[in-house]
């Protein structure tokens, strides 16, 4: 929800240390753009490749605003 709003929501990927971090910044044709600073490009990727981790374990947590 908060992406549909047009907030940006940081998202933690992996299960151990170190982790990655991404940036949900949009929402676009069923899916979502994300800011991989590992690579500097923006992703596109549905709701079951952001649920499975794209490419990492799991999803260890999002910064979501108070809507």
């Amino acid at each position: 929800a908060a992406v549909a709003q047009g907030w940006p929501v940081p998202m933690l990927l992996g299960k151990v240390i170190p982790r990655h971090w991404v940036l949900l910044i949009g929402f676009e044709g069923g899916r979502y753009r994300i800011y991989d600073p590992g690579h500097g490009d923006v992703l596109l990727a549905g709701a079951e490749e952001l649920r499975g981790g794209l490419g990492f374990p799991q999803v260890f947590g999002y910064v979501v605003p108070q809507l």
